[in-house]
């Protein structure tokens, strides 16, 4: 199996809410030190990444309750999941990355089941 080793709260975390290496990378980085408040461009030179993407990734992580954005500053970000289950499955998730990336990265781009191939299989000819 593809994502055989990952935890079922990370395939589900995987599933949910990130959508690419991107997304992992940003996430990793603002989760390592929560008590920081990042900017889009501090976080780009961290990365190495496009400003316009963070930004969006940032605004769909605060969409879903993993960060917040900073009140008295204006374009800084904290890490700060919105209940106990979300900041564990960012845990465990992020750990399960570093640990094996090759694996949660696969699992990114390919979940469970083969969508394509059962979208497909529904138009094959089969006899009566």
């Amino acid at each position: 199996m593809l994502n055989e080793g990952l935890s079922t709260a990370v395939k589900d975390f995987l599933r949910e809410y990130i959508h690419s290496v991107e997304q992992i990378e940003i996430l990793a980085l603002v989760s390592s030190a929560p008590e920081r408040e990042w900017t889009v461009s501090a976080i780009d030179m961290a990365l190495r990444s496009n400003e316009q993407s963070i930004r969006s990734r940032l605004a769909g992580f605060i969409r879903a309750g993993l960060l917040i954005e900073m009140e008295n500053a204006k374009g800084a970000y904290r890490y700060e999941p919105k209940n106990l289950q979300l900041a564990a499955a960012v845990t465990e998730t992020i750990q399960a990355y570093r640990v094996r990336p090759v694996l949660v990265i696969e699992t990114i781009f390919k979940p469970d089941g083969n969508s394509a191939q059962s979208f497909a299989d529904a138009f094959r000819f089969r006899p009566q």
